[in-house]
């Protein structure tokens, strides 16, 4: 089975073997979401220019990252697998989606909320950003 991912550049197609694969490669993207929102500087509150409003969504998606990295701490990451590269907040949308992607298609009923959790972020990060 092959599975599309998005990226800014298009699409990379990966060869998917098991639940195991797509967790590995939701794994990666969390890491590099993690790894990012780490490096973020909150902004200034202000109700009127939506800036709360971003920073209350990352602090959300903090959250289940950690959460969901809880469940997935004993998923190998292969070096084949490649973490996406994320230069800025308008790439957060698309990585969240593929997440909320291979989480789903990994079969596994606990990760199966999750991945409608992070479905949902990426909606509201997409309004937003």
């Amino acid at each position: 089975m092959s599975v599309n991912v998005k990226t800014r550049s298009g699409v990379e197609e990966y060869a998917v073997h098991g639940s195991e694969a797509f967790k590995s490669l939701a794994k990666a993207r969390i890491l590099a979401l993690k790894r990012f929102l780490e490096n973020v500087e909150p902004e200034e509150e202000n109700i009127w220019s939506g800036r709360s409003r971003k920073n209350e969504l990352f602090k959300r998606l903090m959250s289940l990252i950690k959460a969901s990295l809880s469940i997935l701490y004993d998923v190998p990451v292969p070096a084949s697998v490649r973490e996406p590269s994320i230069e800025n907040e308008y790439d957060l949308p698309l990585v969240v989606e593929d997440v909320a992607q291979m989480l789903a298609l990994s079969g596994d009923p606990m990760l199966l909320r999750y991945a409608e959790r992070y479905a949902v972020l990426a909606r509201e990060l997409e309004d937003i950003i």
